[in-house]
């Protein structure tokens, strides 16, 4: 007899069928700005952005041995404003009290040792633009560090200085024309609230193998993650460039690597 296994994924997540189905994840949100309108981002699709942040021309296409982003032809483009922190942009998706992973491109200028750009997942509710509260993502060039470019992970508590960051050792350097892809996951180890952020670095397979950064601190949410967001420090200036592209949110890993997508496997 000949058995047949159907591996699909689904809307981002992964269906195995023997006998039957089984949904392992679910896409959140995904966006490669190629069907917004250029110019500002504020109202386009739910997002909230500051001025600055404008879609434009020029995809982030990224290629490293396995994983494969074909870019498209526009990305979302801002600069850094100086002295105010500011609020890049942000958007909601549907709240999660399970893992949340997240997924983008990124290139950056001058980002010198008093600079920082921040991605993360938090719950609107707990943002504090002033302290970046109840977050945990990416962190790049982590203020006051002597390597340019630094790519961090950071888990935030509250509105003091209640924080972790920990570095993947590993550096864009202070201008990053070649896009960067980051992948991050926020979830719960032996925890009810969210605790772990777990990032990797310009992966190079489908392989969800072991992360460059993993940090374990208590962010006090247990539910409710809803909005990703994309912060600039205050020590950036007018002078940068700074772009995002492929951004992906998903609950499993396969969800947001851009050719799992869509893949239908049969093995006979």
């Amino acid at each position: 007899m000949m058995r047949t296994i159907r591996e699909t994924v689904i809307a981002g997540g992964i269906a195995c069928a023997l006998g039957g189905a089984q949904a392992l994840g679910a896409v959140l949100y995904t966006q490669n700005f190629e069907n917004l309108t250029p110019g500002g981002l504020d109202g386009q699709d739910g997002f909230t952005a500051m001025a600055q942040a404008q879609i434009g021309d020029g995809g982030l296409a990224y290629a490293n041995e396995d994983v494969v982003i074909a870019g498209g032809a526009r990305s979302l483009a801002f600069t850094g404003l100086s002295p105010a922190n500011n609020w890049v942009f942000s958007r909601e998706f549907e709240a999660q009290s399970g893992p949340v992973y997240f997924a983008l491109a990124m290139t950056w200028t001058e980002q010198v040792n008093d600079d920082m750009l921040f991605f993360a997942l938090s719950n609107d509710a707990d943002s504090s633009p002033a302290a970046l509260a109840n977050s945990g993502g990416v962190y790049i060039n982590r203020n006051k560090t002597s390597t340019d470019g630094l790519i961090n992970g950071r888990m935030r508590l509250d509105t003091s200085s209640n924080q972790t960051d920990t570095s993947s050792n590993k550096a864009g350097g202070a201008n990053t024309t070649s896009p960067q892809f980051i992948v991050g996951c926020v979830d719960k180890d032996s925890s009810t609230n969210y605790n772990r952020l777990r990032l990797w670095v310009n992966p190079t397979s489908y392989t969800e193998d072991t992360p460059d950064v993993t940090i374990t601190r208590d962010i006090g949410i247990d539910s409710g993650l809803d909005t990703f967001y994309f912060f600039s420090g205050s020590g950036n200036d007018a002078g940068e460039e700074n772009r995002v592209d492929n951004i992906r949110i998903g609950t499993t890993w396969a969800d947001v690597m851009p050719s799992l997508r869509g893949t239908v496997i049969v093995v006979k």
